[in-house]
């Protein structure tokens, strides 16, 4: 039998040692919360990720697409992460943009008010950097 058709080249991916991205996720979660305050991250990732992706950079064979790829799903994973940790579930909204998946009448910890019975504004707190300075509090004593 006679090969009339050129066969496309097939591709296989090469699997990726899992501690190598277990390396990266720890650096980019590390990164993100130091960055970021609480708040940033009270949004749907998954909306945002998936306005990030095109048809072309998803399904492209340019080295760079790939990379750009990979690093855009490490850094949902650890949005996700981030988000269980600060909400206790990854959020969800719906096509208004409002989360619909707290339980009824529980808000993020930064939308408190008082603290201690103290008039408090945690708008703009960082969990992590509150996590860190309580930490290296710890460690003096």
């Amino acid at each position: 039998m006679k090969k009339t058709d050129k066969e496309p080249d097939v591709v296989y991916i090469q699997p990726i040692r899992i501690e190598k991205i277990l390396t990266q996720i720890g650096e980019t979660l590390l990164h993100l919360s130091k960055e970021n305050n609480d708040r940033h991250f009270f949004t749907d990732n998954y909306k945002d990720w998936k306005d990030k992706k095109t048809k072309y950079t998803n399904r492209s064979v340019d080295k760079e697409d790939k990379q750009m790829n990979k690093e855009q799903d490490i850094d949902k994973i650890c949005r996700d992460i981030i988000q269980v940790s600060l909400f206790d579930r990854i959020l969800e909204t719906d096509e208004e943009g409002v989360t619909n998946n707290l339980p009824k009448l529980h808000f993020p910890f930064y939308m408190r008010q008082f603290l201690r019975g103290k008039d408090m504004d945690l708008y703009n707190i960082s969990s992590f950097k509150t996590f860190e300075y309580y930490d290296m509090v710890k460690r003096k004593k």
